[in-house]
């Protein structure tokens, strides 16, 4: 009886670090589908804002 309450514990742990690993790819892949999804339009809003590039690698840093 009590091997079962242990297996079953061991099943809880396992499927709670199972989510965390699947949220924390999530997060990851959104931060970088973000970046990867705003970075082409970096010169598009140079050109906008008609800054130069000391400018504006000063404000993206």
């Amino acid at each position: 009886m009590n091997q079962d309450k242990d297996r079953l514990k061991a099943k809880e742990r396992y499927a709670a670090g199972k989510m965390r690993q699947h949220s924390t790819r999530a997060l990851f892949f959104i931060g970088g589908f973000g970046a990867a999804s705003w970075a082409p339009l970096v010169p598009l809003l140079r050109e906008r804002l008609a800054i130069g590039e000391d400018v504006l690698g000063m404000l993206l840093l």
